[in-house]
């Protein structure tokens, strides 16, 4: 395998490509404005990520010379690698009586990952890898979890990317013919998120601790009734 920016090696011809994405932004689930194809290989010590981009507006595309971790205005891709999820759905229907209903839903959610072995390739268009630390460069690590690099007379920071997130939304619907053709509801809507940059594998505790997260209530109030008009 060889890195050079090129999908020509026999790995990136027999690779399944994907190609059904949607927007995030501007508009979210949309059909991309243009076509991109991305594949997936491996071997025993990486994952590699292979994307052909293509655009309509070829006079756009830049090029500009970057610093190592500042993206700026560069065309880039962002990798998000979910390895730690729990998450479920509850429903519940519940007949109160004949003219009242209860409708409940509820999705707890939570997620970790955890970022090792910072490094960067040894030189261009090789799989060789220097792991910050090892190789005569140096690394401190900070109590936010972030790591100062030291190679040579060059230093940087990687901030902290290990995170668990929590989340917790749910409808919870009261419905009441209180007479033939006259409905009253009633609604509450949670909706709950966190951070916290750990990392940690989260598990089912985790999932329902995301009740307790901060978040926002939402009560609506509704009726709906007939008014007989001659």
């Amino acid at each position: 395998m060889r890195l050079d920016g090129r999908l020509d090696d026999d790995i990136w011809r027999v690779a399944e490509p994907i190609v059904d994405f949607t927007q995030k932004e501007p508009t979210e689930g949309a059909e991309p404005m243009d076509r991109m194809e991305v594949r997936f290989a491996y071997d025993d010590s990486a994952l590699y990520v292979g994307a052909r981009r293509y655009t309509r507006a070829s006079r756009d595309i830049q090029a500009p010379l970057g610093r190592r971790d500042h993206a700026g205005q560069t065309e880039h891709i962002i990798l998000s690698l979910d390895t730690f999820l729990d998450r479920t759905e509850f429903r519940l229907g519940l007949t109160l009586k004949p003219d009242m209903n209860l409708d409940v839903y509820a999705e707890p959610f939570a997620a970790s990952g955890r970022y090792y072995d910072h490094g960067e390739l040894r030189t261009p268009r090789s799989a060789d890898r220097i792991i910050y630390g090892q190789s005569g460069t140096l690394v401190d690590v900070f109590a936010d979890g972030s790591r100062e690099v030291r190679i040579g007379d060059s230093a940087f920071t990687l901030r902290n990317r290990d995170f668990n997130n929590l989340s917790f939304r749910s409808n919870v619907v009261l419905r009441w013919e209180w007479r033939p053709g006259r409905t009253f509801y009633a609604v509450w809507q949670q909706d709950r998120s966190g951070i916290e940059s750990v990392g940690t594998p989260v598990g089912v505790g985790d999932m329902f601790r995301s009740i307790t997260a901060t978040g926002t209530n939402v009560f609506v109030i509704k009726t709906s009734f007939w008014v007989p008009v001659r």
